[in-house]
C-alpha cells in the first residue's frame, strides 16, 4: 500500500496476497483503501474485487452516463430531475444509473421512453452492473 496514489510513493504497508480491504475510493486508476488501521492507495491492478454490487439477479441497471471525477458525478446526479445513484466501478470510473433495478422488459422500457422523451443520452443502456463495486452516490 502507498503513501500517495503514485507508483514511486513510499510504501505505507507491505500486504499479503489474499489481505483483506476496504475500498474507500479511487483517483484515476489507484483505489483508495483500509487494512487494518492503515489507509492508503493501491493501483487497481494489485487490488482483485470479490464483490460487485449488481442488484438482484437478473435484475439490469439503466446506465446512463460515466465520468472519471467523482465530484462531476455527485453534481450530476443531485442536479438532475430523474432518481439517480452512482457506483464505483472496477476500472476506476463511476457509473451513473436511473436508481433502482429492473427486468429485462421493464428495464427496455424505460431505456426506450427515456431516450425518446430526450431525458437521457442516445448512448444510455442497460448492463447486470457486474463491474460496480459500490454504490457511491448519492443520497
Amino acid at each position: 500500500m502507498k503513501l500517495r496514489a503514485d507508483g514511486d510513493s513510499k510504501d505505507l504497508v507491505i500486504l499479503r496476497n489474499g489481505s483483506r480491504l476496504s475500498i474507500l475510493g479511487n483517483h484515476e486508476r489507484w483505489y483508495r483503501v483500509r487494512a487494518g488501521t492503515s489507509t492508503g492507495f493501491m493501483h487497481h491492478s494489485w487490488v482483485h474485487v470479490d464483490q460487485y454490487e449488481s442488484g438482484p439477479f437478473g435484475q439490469r441497471h439503466v446506465q446512463i452516463k460515466s465520468a472519471d471525477n467523482l465530484g462531476e458525478v455527485e453534481s450530476f446526479v443531485r442536479s438532475s430531475r430523474l432518481p439517480l445513484a452512482a457506483y464505483m466501478a472496477t476500472n476506476g470510473w463511476y457509473a451513473i444509473t436511473i436508481e433502482g433495478t429492473y427486468g429485462q422488459d421493464d428495464a427496455r422500457e424505460l431505456l426506450s421512453g427515456l431516450k425518446r422523451s430526450g431525458s437521457i443520452p442516445d448512448d444510455s443502456f442497460t448492463t447486470y452492473g457486474t463491474t460496480y463495486v459500490r454504490k457511491i452516490c448519492c443520497e
